[in-house]
Parts: C-alpha cells; sequence; structure tokens
C-alpha cells in the first residue's frame, strides 16, 4: 500500500479554494451520515439526474473513502490549486469532476460517488505540469500477520503511471466497488487540461519547474531570467533581509543539478531550490521551519 503525503513543489499563495473544497466534502459527510437518510442522498448519487453530476462529489461511502479523497486531495490538490490561483481552481476541479462522471456513465453507468474523478483529474494535471518532483509516500505491507512500512521519495512520473496502470487494470478486469472507469475520464480530462492551459500560456512554468512537454523535448523551457525575482522554495516563506543573518539549518546532499539543488531539511524531508535561491531563507514545507538553501556551484 502507497500514502502519498507531501510533494515538493514550490507554493507562492495559499490554496485556499482547496481548502474550501475539502471543507464542504467533510461537512456534506457529516451530514450525510447524522442528518440525511437514504431517501435525501439518493437524488445527489450521480446517476440521479444532471445535478447529480455535481453533487457526487460531495458524497462518500465511508469515513476510509472520504479520508483517502481528502489526503490524495491535500497533497495534490494544493500544489495545483496555489500554480492556477484560487479563483480558476474551483472551476477547473468541478469540471474535472463532471467530465469523469461523464466517462463513468458512458463505460460504466452505475450509481456512484465521490471525489475521486476530479481527484484523479487533478493529479492528471500534476503529471503534466511537475513529473519530475518528488513524492514522498509511506508504504505498508503485510507478511502473515506482521506488518512492515516506512517512507520513501520517488518521480511523479513513476509514482502517477503507476496508480494509472492499477485503475487501467481494475477497469479491464470489471471488479465492482470502485468507479475506474471515472478514475480514468479524471485523470486524462486532467491531463488534456494542464497541456492545453500550458500551450495557451494561461499556466506559465517557472524556469526551474520542467512540465512533461519540456522534459519531453515538445516545448522549450521557459528562460532563466536574467536578475531572478522568484521566491524560494517552500510554503509560503520568502527571504528577507533579516533572515539572511540566521544560522545555516540545512545539510548539501550529494547531488546539485544545473536547475538548482536537492538538500535535506532538518526534519528529514528532501527539498529543491533553483540555482538562483542559493544562500536566502525560507521555510520547509514540511516543518515551516526556517532554513538557508546552500551554497553550491552551478
Amino acid at each position: 500500500m502507497l500514502i502519498p503525503i507531501a510533494v515538493d513543489v514550490p507554493m507562492e499563495r495559499r490554496p485556499y479554494a482547496n481548502w474550501a473544497i475539502m471543507a464542504v466534502a467533510i461537512v456534506c459527510y457529516v451530514m450525510q451520515e447524522a442528518v440525511w437518510d437514504v431517501d435525501i442522498s439518493s437524488p445527489f448519487v450521480l446517476g440521479n439526474g444532471p445535478l447529480s453530476y455535481l453533487t457526487h462529489m460531495f458524497l462518500h461511502a465511508g469515513p476510509l473513502h472520504l479520508a483517502g479523497n481528502m489526503l490524495f486531495l491535500w497533497v495534490f490538490g494544493n500544489a495545483i490549486c496555489a500554480k492556477v490561483g484560487n479563483a480558476a481552481y474551483v472551476p477547473l476541479y468541478l469540471a474535472l469532476g463532471v467530465l469523469s462522471a461523464g466517462v463513468h456513465m458512458l463505460f460504466d453507468g452505475g450509481p456512484a460517488v465521490g471525489a475521486s474523478g476530479a481527484i484523479n483529474g487533478i493529479v492528471g494535471v500534476f503529471l503534466l505540469w511537475y513529473p519530475i518532483n518528488d513524492i514522498s509516500c509511506l508504504y505498508f505491507f503485510w507478511i502473515f500477520v506482521i506488518i512492515r512500512g516506512g517512507r520513501f521519495e520517488a518521480r511523479a512520473f513513476w509514482l502517477i503511471l503507476l496508480w494509472l496502470l492499477f485503475d487501467v487494470l481494475g477497469a479491464y478486469s470489471g471488479r465492482g466497488g470502485t468507479a475506474y472507469f471515472a478514475h480514468l475520464g479524471g485523470f486524462f480530462s486532467g491531463a488534456a487540461i494542464g497541456l492545453v492551459l500550458l500551450l495557451t500560456g494561461r499556466v506559465v512554468m517557472h524556469y526551474y519547474e520542467i512540465s512533461l512537454p519540456v522534459a519531453l523535448g515538445l516545448m522549450d523551457a521557459p528562460p532563466r531570467p536574467r536578475a531572478s525575482t522568484d521566491r524560494v522554495f517552500g510554503a509560503y516563506g520568502v527571504s528577507t533581509p533579516e533572515a539572511q543573518h540566521l544560522p545555516l539549518q540545512a545539510r548539501p546532499v550529494a547531488s546539485a543539478d544545473v536547475e538548482g539543488v536537492r538538500f535535506r531539511c532538518r526534519c528529514g524531508r528532501m527539498l529543491f531550490a533553483p540555482a538562483a535561491m542559493a544562500g536566502k531563507v525560507s521555510r520547509c514545507p514540511h516543518c515551516n521551519a526556517q532554513l538557508q538553501v546552500p551554497e553550491y556551484e552551478v
């Protein structure tokens, strides 16, 4: 079992819209369990009229279903929301949910609830924009009755393609209980929309952010600015003159690449900063500790 817990994507604004969507989903689930009965909830289940293409995203089949969806939405949705902006994120999320529902109704047709289709759309956008960024995951496996686990980091490209393969196999096998076609419809809709936003310039990547078209040589990388005013990596931290005199809290690790350096915070998480940010100060997006980007040769 693989559980994503964080991505190393710089965020220059707070993803309020994603937090609001998560809050609405949680409130709807509480209402669904505590107040609404089956007769009240059933009209909102996908397949019960045009409005259900939207409302099904805010219903869930149980606490584990809700928790899994909210975890994925937190990890990937925050990064996408911070990139496109709060105003654009809500229609993007809802559109992905509607498109995934349409694919589910076309190839499956059964009743469905949950935000999985829309969230897989967000993951599809993430793959287009951040394929070489790292995803931190927890893993668990069972040997008879003994549970083993740990944490690792891997490129988004490989992990997301692995999850996509699971959905393809699930849709092919026809196993019940999971709306695999909604997952696939959302994912490919998100990938297509993410590509269109890049090609039309609606979303502009920083020079140190390598999108999938750039990684595949289908697009030119954004030019490096002469005097960069980009913010340092981090949750929402910005380098300040007062912070320049703080003691070094980051330890360099083995590899530095042309565009930047990867290094480890004291909390143990791997971080990435562009070359122009060397020596500046920001905050770790995981533990919120203030730290300085180490110096290095490009």
